[in-house]
């Protein structure tokens, strides 16, 4: 008699023929009607706390990515002649107000979509610094990126650092938006099974 493959993870105290036991997986219906009963009142409130938590990480990198920027501006504005800042700073800066508006953006959208625009948002970010950082590594001062940022000589190597340092945490954000948005879509979609099942 052939014998059902063995899951692993799922038991069942049947035996056939006298034989040993042989797990069976339950029926797919029977995994949908368990996830189903695990969603409800606790399940939204658990994912709307973990929405917040994500949009304070956003916003605390945002912070973390604006702070050069607002040292360098401290210094300035401190400074017996005032100089205009260089463009990296207004670059910054207008990197971190992006971060401020997707963590206010994350924390009141309820849709798999936000975490998925997040992820691309934190790729992207993660490819320009690295850009950045690569080019502030090999090149001179009188490189096109160099210029283009409007940095001095003595901060070339520590930007240089510090886009490295921000790409691979960027890197790491995008990686935990992409999974959330995953999970994100599978409760959606119980969700929408649960109504149909309750109509």
């Amino acid at each position: 008699m052939k014998r059902k493959t063995r899951l692993p993870g799922y038991r069942t105290p049947q035996f056939q023929d006298g034989g040993p036991d042989i797990p069976v997986a339950p029926p797919i219906e029977e995994k949908i009607r368990i996830d189903i009963d695990r969603s409800g009142p606790e399940r939204e409130q658990d994912d709307r706390f973990l929405r917040y938590v994500l949009a304070v990480g956003v916003l605390v990198i945002g912070v973390i990515v604006a702070t050069p920027a607002l040292m360098q501006w401290s210094v300035l504005m401190n400074a017996d002649v005032v100089a205009p800042p260089g463009r990296w700073i207004w670059l910054l800066a207008f990197a971190g107000g992006l971060h401020v508006l997707y963590s206010a953006f994350i924390a009141t959208v309820e849709d798999f979509g936000a975490y998925r625009s997040l992820a691309v948002y934190f790729l992207a970010s993660a490819c320009i610094m690295g850009f950045f950082g690569i080019s502030l590594w090999l090149g001179d001062n009188s490189g096109i990126i160099p210029r283009f940022l409007q940095i001095s000589v003595s901060h070339q190597m520590r930007g240089a650092a510090w886009c490295g340092a921000m790409a691979g945490l960027s890197v790491l954000a995008s990686y935990v938006f992409s999974r959330e948005a995953v999970f994100a879509r599978d409760r959606q979609n119980l969700k929408r099974v649960k109504e149909k099942s309750v109509d």
